[in-house]
This record gives structure tokens, C-alpha cells and sequence, in this order.
């Protein structure tokens, strides 16, 4: 980065993080660079409650198998859809299902819709990339900075996101429309206007 691109950016981007925040800023990228573990019974367990929440099952399930696709993962093994935010996205679906009820159950709903379903496990991990594009980018330092936390503001922005794409999916889009969607959601967050939440 040059002088002046520095300058321009010190003056016009996103305030500093305190220092005393910067730990929990690492912790959540380490989250994001853990992988699944298959020797690990807690990282199946955060999985199979992710299950059990939104197919109402009280049956435990399979390891692989193609029932994950039900609940929108790609494919008969769940952890490869986690390569690129790693268990910080189990996390954030966990987050989810288990204390956003009511928008997950109708977020999943949606999923299934005939016309306009799409896999909702990966639409999630994907919300999870875009705020921590954002967290990297800067542009949560100011709400955390105001809160002296990162993960509470992480999570805000996340869930900001998964409604912002309900309110959009549910005005009739299909699959055909995620990329736009997405596209729109991380334009958002490139903005260099910091987050405000309430």
C-alpha cells in the first residue's frame, strides 16, 4: 500500500479496532481456518443438532449420507462445504437454528419451496464469508469498538444478512437468482459505510 493510500485509507476507512479486541478478532478467523474433525465427536454432535433443529427429528443420523442434502449441504459429506469458513460456519448455522427459531424455520421452509428452493446449509456458510469479508475488511470495527465485542457484532451482522436474503428471496426468486443476491449482500458490505446495529 502506498503513502497516499494509506492516508486516504486512515482517513476515510473504517476507525481502528482497540487492541484489547484484537484477540477475539484472531479467535474468530481460527474458528474460520478449523476444520471438521472426523476424530472429534463434538464437531459430529454441533452437526447433528444443526439436523435434529431443522428436520425436527429426535433420531440421531449417519456421518455421510444423503439425508445432509436435505438440509442443504452439496453433498453426502457435509465437511466438504465447510472448506472455506470452517467451523466458525457450523457455528454461525448452530447460532441460528438454535436461537433465531423462528426466522430459521422459515428461512428452511423457503429451501424446500418447489419453485423456489436453494441448499440452505451452503447459503448460510455463505452469509457466514460475507460478514467475515466484513470483519476483515474493517467495517464492523466501529459497532465493536461501541460494544468492547466482536462475536456478539459478528453474529448481528450475520443474521442481518440471513433476513435481509429472506426479505429478498421470499418476493419470488429462484435459484437462478441467488448469484444476483449474493452479489448484492456483499456489495453491501464493501461499502465503506460501517455497520450501525441496533
Amino acid at each position: 500500500m502506498s503513502g497516499f493510500s494509506k492516508l486516504f485509507s486512515h482517513i476515510c476507512g473504517p476507525p481502528r479496532l482497540k487492541s484489547e479486541l484484537k484477540a477475539e478478532k484472531t479467535f474468530i478467523f481460527c474458528l474460520a481456518r478449523c476444520q471438521f474433525d472426523n476424530d472429534d465427536s463434538k464437531d459430529f454432535q454441533l452437526l447433528m443438532t444443526i439436523y435434529k433443529c431443522l428436520t425436527g427429528t429426535t433420531l440421531d443420523c449417519a456421518r455421510y449420507g444423503s439425508h445432509w442434502q436435505d438440509i442443504g449441504f452439496q453433498g453426502n459429506d457435509p465437511a466438504t462445504d465447510l472448506r472455506g469458513t470452517g467451523m466458525l460456519s457450523l457455528l454461525t448455522i448452530l447460532y441460528l437454528v438454535r436461537e433465531q427459531k423462528a426466522l430459521s424455520q422459515k428461512l428452511y421452509q423457503l429451501s424446500q419451496n418447489e419453485t423456489q428452493n436453494f441448499p440452505f446449509c451452503v447459503l448460510l456458510i455463505n452469509l457466514t464469508k460475507i460478514a467475515l469479508v466484513a470483519l476483515r475488511g474493517g467495517y464492523l470495527n466501529k459497532e465493536c469498538n461501541k460494544r468492547y465485542a466482536i462475536l456478539p457484532v459478528f453474529c448481528d451482522v450475520f443474521l442481518s444478512l440471513t433476513f435481509e436474503y429472506y426479505k429478498i428471496w421470499k418476493t419470488g426468486m429462484t435459484i437462478k437468482d441467488s448469484g444476483f443476491v449474493l452479489k448484492k449482500l456483499e456489495e453491501k458490505n464493501k461499502s465503506l459505510q460501517t455497520y450501525a446495529l441496533n
